[in-house]
């Protein structure tokens, strides 16, 4: 039951630091992000027009760096923290793996 969990998790905090990764590299401008997040606003004609695009829409800019947390934003964060747990349970994984082994071959 060990080694599936522990190969499960790997995959997941592998996904999740490439996720952060793509997102770092959204905010280094490596790459153009969704436009969902990163396009320009709508020319503005007046305070009225303003004011109805405010009440449209609450968009978060994905291109730019929010939170910073000792110099680094949670996406660079994310890709180091996940990237490590990734590691350990893919270390894990084969270590499991390979005591399994080395017990099957004593007992035969």
């Amino acid at each position: 039951l060990i080694k599936p969990l522990l190969l499960v998790l790997c995959f997941c905090f592998a996904a999740g630091a490439g996720l952060g990764l793509y997102h770092a590299g959204v905010e280094w401008a490596l790459w153009p992000g969704p436009s969902e997040c990163t396009g320009k606003l709508a020319p503005m004609v007046g305070a009225a027009d303003l004011l109805s695009q405010l009440d449209k829409v609450k968009v978060i800019r994905c291109d730019q760096v929010s939170f910073r947390l000792f110099g680094q934003s949670l996406a660079v964060w994310n890709v180091m923290v996940a990237g490590f747990v990734a590691v350990v349970t893919g270390l894990a994984f084969l270590i499991e793996l390979k005591r399994d082994h080395g017990s099957n071959s004593l007992s035969q």
